[in-house]
């Protein structure tokens, strides 16, 4: 990550899919606002403009999309 030209920190994405789109990996009770947060973060960031937040700790895989 870099402000201004300097390097303030390290990000390393659960998952980038072909370039475009962030994939943030959880296994939470459930998502939220917090995870979402964090992944709008990591798109601005990275300038990208998809991003999902997939959480595994259900019976079935619950999905946010992030747009910006």
């Amino acid at each position: 990550m870099h402000y201004l030209g300097q390097v303030v920190g390290t990000y390393y994405a659960d998952l980038i899919v072909e370039g475009r789109v962030i994939v943030e990996v959880k296994s939470v009770e459930r998502i939220i606002k917090a995870h979402i947060a964090q992944t709008l973060n990591y798109l601005n960031a990275t300038r990208l403009k998809l991003g999902l937040v997939l959480n595994f700790n259900r019976h079935t895989v619950d999905v946010e999309r992030l747009v910006l």
